[in-house]
Parts: structure tokens; C-alpha cells; sequence
């Protein structure tokens, strides 16, 4: 059944201002007699949901919204041999040395106390330590006097007189090492182990609450004492924890056989008690233990990468390389950080076996050529190292200031030391390789991209002034 046609009606008057587009106002006829101010009311109650579209300002010379270009000279890359990658090898002692005597002595003032157990430091400590030996080549003696500083010591002008009279007396000079940079070379003579302890050795006790960190690196074993915390816990390495009367030893699974065997060994010097020693392995028998998660603050997750499973079989330790365009060697091998002039300017590529970091700290993030060098060699150096890992390792580029992914931070004794001033903040600054090179050639930014304080790679203030 069809029926008739109604009679198409005319809108009624306007609704109020600013309740709908333009379009539909316009079509209202303000002619109409009652109807439009009954409408007007029944709209008016809809006013708050219904808004005009925004309205985007064109550019202007000062808003946010103004693109700033920047053009950047960017001068063509010295060439760089990566091979040093492959075939790097630490400084150790000679292989022809042989020890006659290792002496550790405790300085104060102008006094010199020796130690019993030579291979362990506490940070609050000044140390001499004299290495006497004998080349069996030459038959020659040779002597060194190292003097150890420890971060919360005070090197004062007695002290230092007295280490001068120490060397003078072997006939050498004082070599200077601070904590966290302790050379390969000087653990080798005190037995492959070093182990430093926070506080003083005068109140030092085993009933302590302390953990501490067993790592083999570069051949020789670094025993640190660490905060009692899950974030400096690694499935790559072995800890010791004392809690109250137990002592529990924790071997990662990336842990390989000798060091675990030193974290054993250094568990049993940290009690009177062997049966309060408790051997725990991750992922086999750790998980039902809650004395130990609890100490270490259960709800934080601790650096557990998947790759750690390899480092048994790989046998390598990480590196660190400072890199600089303008210096006539521009790849150099750096054992710590601290032994960088000026780290917190340097640019870094690390080498962490299954993965390479290019570290660009705050104050290096405008030198644009030693960054694209790092680039360059990290992205080369990984595919050069591929065929000697398990995989080739990805690039990764942390720009600080930033947090530090947690399974790169563990593998660098002074890491936190170092960029301390760097990584208090709430975010992770981290790019792939392209990310950086984006970053690196892009000419144009908004100007509230560079009003930030987190500026783009290979800019810094100078490059906006």
C-alpha cells in the first residue's frame, strides 16, 4: 500500500550561538513565529556536548608551532680498522713474571700498616700495594707500588708523602688507581681476586646484611659489594647475600662453572657456620626461598635477558671504546670509565658481546662527527664479531640524561659511578640504529622539539644559540 506524500516542513529558528557548524545555522530561517525560541530553549540543554570544531592558528614568527632549520656541515668520517674488535686483548703481567712478594699495606698519615688478607679492600681505605718479581728471561727484578683509593677515603699530603717514601724506597714511582678501576694486572698479583667492601674495616663484621657481586672479567675475579637491591641482580653473574645468620650464594644461569666456584668460595670466608651456607640456582631451586626475594625487594624485576644462557660457552668479556673524529688513533680500547679523561663529554661504543651500546653522555650529545663515527663502527664491528658470537649483535644508541637498560648497566663496575648525575630521571632514552641516523640528518624541527630538555641526537645548546 503507498501512501500520500507528506508535506516537507521548514527548520525551525536558529539554535543558540556555538552549538552547531555554520552550515547547519545557516540553513535555519529566522522567520518563524513561536517555535524558534521553544527550540532555542530545548537546545540550550545540549550546549556543553556539542562544541565548535578547533581552530588550528596558522604559524606564527614566536608559537610553538614555527620550524626551525638547521643546517649542519658534517664533515667526511676518518677511516677506521674494527678488527681491534675481534683480536682485543687486556694488559695483563708479563708472561715471564714471576711474584717473589706482594705486600698490602694500609696508609694513614704518615704511617703503613700491613695487611693480612691482601685481596680484600674496604672503599673507606688509602693502600699501598708493592709487587715484587723476577723475569725468568732475564733474571731482573722489578718492582711496582700501586696506590689504592677508595671512594670515601681522604688522600691528604701525609698520606701521600708516605707513598712517595714507599716508592722511592723500591726505586720506582707511585702508579694511582682508583676504586672501580683496579688494572688487571694488579688483581693478578694478589691472586686472581680482588674484593672491596663498603664501609671500614674496623667495623666491618660477617653478621653484616650485605651483598655482593662475584664477576670474572677479562680473566681475573671482582668481588663488589653492592646495595641490597634486585636491580643490581643479573642471571649473568653470581651474589653473595648475608641475612642475619645465613649466607645465601645465588648463581645466574648465565654464571660460568669458575666463577661460580669464587662466589662459593667467598660465601664460606662471610660465615663461621658452612652449614649456613645455601646454594641457590636460578630457575631450579631460588623461587621457593622468600627470605631471599624478600631481602631483595621481591616486586622489582633484576636483569634477566635470555641471552645470558650463552655466556658460558662464549668466553668474552665487555669493552669499552672511546671514540674521537679529530684524534690521530680515533678508536681507543678504555678498561673503565673512569680511566676516561672526561667521560661525561666522551662518546662510547660498548661492546657487550650480544649486544653493542653507542653511549652518548649529556654533554657529548652535539659532537655530530665522533657520534656518527660510533655509529659507523658499532654497525661495522657487529657485523664483523657475528660469525664469533652466537648472533650477530644488534645496535643499540643510549643518549643520556636517561635510565640504563638494567642488562647493560650490571656488566660495568663503574657505570652508575660515573653517569650517576645522569641517570636520575623517569625515562629510557634509547634509539636503533636508524633512529639515530633520522635524528642525526633531519634539518627541520618544530620549535617545541628543541625547547625540551631532552634535545634530538647531535644537538646541544651551541647549535641553537
Amino acid at each position: 500500500m503507498v501512501l500520500p506524500p507528506l508535506q516537507e516542513e521548514a527548520t525551525p529558528d536558529p539554535t543558540p550561538h556555538s552549538t552547531l557548524t555554520k552550515a547547519i545555522v545557516n540553513s535555519f530561517n529566522p522567520d518563524l513565529g513561536i517555535l524558534d525560541s521553544k527550540l532555542a530553549d530545548h537546545f540550550q540543554e545540549f550546549e556543553p556536548l556539542i562544541a565548535e570544531p578547533p581552530v588550528v592558528d596558522p604559524p606564527t614568527t614566536n608559537g610553538a608551532s614555527v620550524i626551525i632549520h638547521l643546517n649542519h656541515v658534517d664533515e667526511p668520517l676518518p677511516r677506521v680498522n674494527v678488527t681491534p674488535f675481534t683480536n682485543y686483548v687486556p694488559p695483563t703481567l708479563p708472561a715471564d713474571s714471576q711474584t717473589i712478594q706482594v705486600d698490602v699495606l694500609s696508609i694513614s698519615g704518615s704511617n703503613a700498616f700491613p695487611l693480612a688478607n691482601t685481596h680484600i679492600f674496604h672503599e673507606t681505605e688509602v693502600l699501598a700495594i708493592v709487587h715484587r718479581s723476577k723475569s725468568s728471561t732475564t733474571g731482573l727484578m722489578n718492582s711496582t707500588v700501586w696506590s689504592w683509593e677508595g671512594k670515601t677515603s681522604s688522600l691528604g699530603e701525609s698520606e701521600e708523602r708516605k707513598l712517595a717514601e714507599l716508592a722511592k724506597r723500591y726505586g720506582t714511582s707511585i702508579v694511582p688507581v682508583k676504586q672501580l678501576a683496579e688494572p688487571i694486572e694488579l688483581v693478578q698479583c694478589l691472586g686472581g681476586t680482588l674484593a672491596i667492601r663498603q664501609g671500614s674495616r674496623a667495623h666491618w663484621a660477617n653478621e653484616n646484611t650485605a651483598m655482593h657481586a662475584i664477576r670474572k672479567l677479562h680473566g681475573v675475579f671482582y668481588i663488589d659489594q653492592v646495595e641490597l637491591d634486585t636491580k643490581n641482580v643479573c642471571s649473568g653473574f653470581s651474589y653473595c647475600v648475608s641475612i642475619l645468620d645465613m649466607v645465601y650464594v645465588w648463581h645466574g644461569r648465565g654464571s660460568p662453572a669458575d666463577e661460580r666456584e669464587a662466589a662459593l668460595e667467598y660465601g664460606k670466608t662471610l660465615t663461621s657456620n658452612p652449614e649456613a651456607v645455601v646454594v641457590l640456582l636460578e630457575g631450579e631451586n631460588d623461587d621457593d626461598d622468600e627470605m631471599f626475594w624478600m631481602a631483595l625487594g621481591e616486586e622489582a624485576e633484576y636483569a634477566s635477558a635470555d641471552y645470558w644462557r650463552w655466556r658460558p660457552q662464549v668466553g668474552f668479556s665487555p669493552r669499552i671504546w672511546s671514540v674521537d673524529a679529530g684524534r690521530k688513533q680515533p678508536l681507543l680500547p678504555v678498561f673503565q670509565f673512569t680511566q676516561t679523561q672526561s667521560p661525561e663529554s666522551s662518546v662510547f661504543v660498548m661492546d657487550c658481546v650480544f649486544e653493542l651500546f653507542v653511549l652518548v653522555p649529556s654533554a657529548a650529545r652535539g659532537k655530530r662527527r665522533d657520534i656518527r663515527l660510533a655509529l659507523s663502527v658499532a654497525t661495522e664491528a657487529a657485523q664483523v664479531l657475528g660469525p664469533t658470537r652466537v648472533f650477530t649483535p644488534t645496535v643499540h644508541v643510549v643518549v643520556l640524561p636517561s635510565q640504563i637498560p638494567v642488562d647493560l648497566r650490571v656488566q660495568f663496575r663503574d657505570l652508575d659511578d660515573v653517569f650517576a648525575s645522569n641517570t636520575s630521571v623517569d625515562h629510557m632514552n634509547i634509539l636503533t640504529t636508524q633512529e639515530a641516523l633520522t635524528h642525526l640528518q633531519t634539518t627541520s624541527w618544530s620549535k617545541s622539539e628543541l625547547q625540551s630538555d631532552f634535545l634530538p641526537l647531535g644537538l646541544d645548546s651551541s647549535h641553537l644559540a
